[in-house]
Parts: structure tokens; C-alpha cells; sequence
């Protein structure tokens, strides 16, 4: 499938003006090594979510805490430049370990920093490996959503 293709299916599970932690299961990007990265992960942590210490970039794990759920994901390593596969990895990741959780929605903030909307094609791209996946074993993964506080242009 095509980039375009990709953007546009994105777009159509984007919910804009939304709020991450409102969603029963939200997805959390961090870095390595158990450090928080950017605000999302800022958030979590001022809300009382510890931060796991992943090795290496696209690990990803399911934390519970007072009711709430959240999938922690290595995004980044001080290192490794984003890319296309780099995002759609660790969506993937997230998927996976959400789905062999059992749980029904997963919400992500939109990857990528200040450059966003540059990777919700590969971000879109992982969300259909990840359900290829879970398809062969048959398994079900959750419904995915995008969502930013903001609005997009």
C-alpha cells in the first residue's frame, strides 16, 4: 500500500482535541533505560506512573496501576534517528502486547515530537502488520485509536 493510502486511513481513527488520558488503556513512549521522554511520558509520570527500563528501542510492556492501564514503549535510545520501520516497529510492539493482554482499545499519542504528522503513515503501517500478525495466530487485537490534545492543520 501506498504512503497516501497509509495518511488517509490514519486520519480516519485520529481523534483531534482529544485527551491521551482520558482512554482506559493509553500507549506511553519512553525512552531506554527507564527515562521519560517528551510530554506524554511527563504526564504519566506526574500522574504516578513509574517508567520500565527497556534495553533496547521498540520493547514495549503493559502496566497497570489504580484501574488504569497503560502500554509503555521504547521510542528512542539518545541514538537511533526515527524512521518509517522504526515507528511502525514499536506501534507494532504496542499492538501486540496490548492484544496478548486482552485489551479491547489501545490509544496512541501520535509519534514523532514536534514532526508528528510526518510519521502517522508509518505509525498506520505498523497498525496493519501488528493486526497481520495477531490474524495469523488468530488473535484479536484492540481497536486503535490516534489522538491529540491539539488540532492539526
Amino acid at each position: 500500500m501506498e504512503k497516501g493510502m497509509y495518511t488517509k486511513m490514519a486520519y480516519e481513527r485520529l481523534r483531534q482535541g482529544d485527551d491521551l488520558f482520558s482512554h482506559a488503556v493509553v500507549v506511553i513512549p519512553v525512552k531506554t533505560h527507564g527515562r521519560s521522554y517528551g510530554s506524554v511520558s511527563r504526564e504519566a509520570v506526574s500522574q504516578g506512573w513509574e517508567v520500565p527500563s527497556f534495553e533496547r528501542v521498540t520493547n514495549s510492556e503493559l502496566r497497570r496501576m489504580g484501574g488504569r492501564t497503560a502500554v509503555f514503549v521504547a521510542l528512542w535510545d539518545d541514538v537511533m534517528e526515527y524512521s518509517d520501520a522504526l515507528i511502525a516497529r514499536c506501534v507494532m510492539s504496542c499492538i501486540n502486547t496490548a492484544a496478548l493482554s486482552g485489551c479491547a482499545i489501545l490509544a496512541f499519542p501520535l509519534f514523532g515530537g514536534k514532526d508528528k504528522v510526518q510519521y502517522i503513515a508509518a505509525m498506520e503501517k505498523g497498525v496493519e502488520q501488528a493486526e497481520e500478525q495477531l490474524d495469523a495466530v488468530g488473535l484479536l487485537g484492540p481497536k486503535v485509536l490516534f489522538v491529540t490534545n491539539g488540532t492539526l492543520a
